[in-house]
């Protein structure tokens, strides 16, 4: 029995220790209080993918408009109520506090918290994690407040925990708890994640990502991935894009600091390859800097590390950081390009340019680095003549990297709540957008009056396009299967979408 449980909620994609129990279970202790920590998340993956119900359930998590089957539905209620059981008699704890990283956990923490309800409805039940706060059309609510009012839970944090999950178990806080965004030295006072509950056989060993098939012998096949941040927030603010309601300041640690906890995490974890969760890595020049110099100096040739950043301009990051990136073992990064457009790109708020993105693609082709597009087919302001500029852009630099340039392919754009472009009242204006909310389902039903021509389908056509495209490029079966899938995926999107009677049709407003 302790004090509490720091439980991560299932569905998430799981690829190597989650970090919010660890690093919570640290912060708990560290205020005087006993914690335990579960990753039902990864265990739920672990134990239950190869079964035949797994991916329907998941799907059905993901997605309103999916409905189950009657033995679909029984095969995870069992599961639902197995976990709560295990909660009550096994752990037995004074409090539960459930992570909810996105809204594909909502329905799984809605029934998990029923489940414990009806075993020990004494146990405090605390939810935190960024899936908290999206609103509910179809409830015209937000889904922490339904979660409050029905009595499934007796506290929300929304912000960040790691000082103020401490003051909620000491003051018995109940209700919404709003956290001020935490200060840099607050962020460098954070103590090292605490994995010494975890099972780190329901990780794999190897990296199983969208990088999985370029066969780098430079990756560990015996480590486990671990998660670290150097800094909350961005300095950017992309009109799409819902990171800066979650952190309104880029906040940042030191490269120091950053650099020690890697080194303490190798030391007592063997931890030798680690993913940042931070929007950009490079947001802060200087503690970056430090990080990569630091790493060279106290771990050269020993771990490798993958992150996302943007493209900046040579002035601003000249070649001298890309060759510390790689002497500290920057082996891949992500950057959100979003659009081969100029236009496009400076409309998002991005703010990078051709010369830019030319630029970075080159330094990190240089330095052996990988790098991989993100790529949103449809952004509301988007004509024929900018998604060509995309295409073409793909089309240049994929056969010119020497296979260390991966194109990703996220989605049609998806509208999401709490992002500026719904927000802010000079781009509501400007935008004017009209949205189908169809069974609740509302990202990707919608139409911009200024772009009228960019339509549900053309944005389909336009995603298909970019996944074939890719698909041209890619030698290894398993990623033209799931490009497949991400095409099969959308098709259906857009049948569905024909098919369905919209219940309501409104136009967004500023909140």
């Amino acid at each position: 029995m302790s004090d509490l449980l720091m439980v991560t909620a299932p569905f998430t994609y799981t690829f190597g220790p989650s970090l919010a129990p660890a690093l919570l279970k640290a912060c708990v202790q560290r205020d005087g209080f006993s914690c335990s920590t579960w990753d039902a998340s990864a265990e739920f993956n672990f134990d239950y993918q190869t079964h035949n119900n797994y991916s329907s359930v998941t799907a059905w998590m993901q997605s309103p408009e999916l409905q189950l089957s009657t033995a679909e539905f029984e095969w995870y209620t069992d599961i639902v109520v197995g976990y709560a059981r295990r909660i009550v008699e096994t752990y037995q704890p004074a409090a539960l506090s459930i992570s909810v990283l996105t809204q594909n956990s909502q329905r799984f923490v809605e029934d998990l918290c029923y489940h414990v309800r009806l075993l020990n409805n004494q146990i405090k039940i605390i939810l935190g994690g960024s899936g908290l706060n999206i609103f509910l059309f179809q409830y015209q609510k937000r889904w922490h407040e339904l979660m409050l009012d029905s009595g499934l839970a007796d506290c929300a944090l929304l912000g960040e925990g790691e000082y103020a999950l401490g003051q909620i178990l000491k003051e018995n806080t109940t209700g919404t708890l709003t956290v001020t965004q935490l200060t840099n030295e607050q962020l460098n006072a954070v103590p090292v994640p605490d994995y010494s509950d975890y099972n780190f056989q329901l990780y794999p060993k190897t990296l199983r990502s969208y990088w999985s098939s370029a066969k780098d012998s430079r990756v560990d096949s015996d480590g486990h991935v671990f998660l670290i941040t150097a800094s909350k927030g961005c300095v950017k603010n992309c009109n799409f894009c819902d990171v800066g309601n979650i952190w309104n300041r880029f906040r940042y640690r030191s490269g120091i600091s950053v650099a020690n906890e890697m080194i303490e995490l190798h030391q007592k974890y063997q931890a030798t390859y680690f993913s940042f969760t931070d929007s950009l890595i490079n947001g802060g020049l200087k503690p970056f800097w430090e990080m990569n110099n630091e790493l060279a100096q106290r771990l050269p040739d020993t771990i490798k590390y993958e992150a996302q950043m943007i493209c900046r301009s040579q002035r601003d990051m000249p070649e001298k950081y890309f060759e510390a990136m790689a002497r500290a073992g920057c082996h891949r990064v992500q950057i959100g390009m979003e659009s081969g457009s100029e236009q496009i790109r400076l409309h998002m708020g991005k703010g990078s340019s051709a010369d830019d993105v030319d630029y970075t693609t080159n330094m990190l082709i240089k330095y052996n680095i990988y790098q991989s597009w993100n790529i949103i087919a449809g952004y509301p302001a988007e004509t024929d003549k900018d998604w060509q500029e995309t295409m073409k852009l793909i089309r240049y630099w994929v056969p010119r990297s020497n296979g260390l340039l991966k194109i990703s392919p996220i989605n049609t754009f998806l509208l999401l709540d709490g992002v500026p472009m719904t927000q802010d009242q000079n781009l509501v204006d400007h935008f004017q957008m009209h949205v189908d909310n169809v069974n609740g389902y509302s990202t990707f039903a919608w139409v911009s009056a200024n772009n009228p021509t960019n339509t549900f389908d053309v944005r389909v056509k336009r995603f298909i396009e970019l996944c074939e495209t890719c698909m041209d490029f890619e030698n290894d079966s398993d990623q033209i299967n799931h490009l497949q899938r991400k095409i099969n995926t959308v098709k259906k999107q857009l049948d569905w979408y024909k098919d369905a009677k919209p219940q309501k049709i409104f136009n967004i407003t500023k909140s």
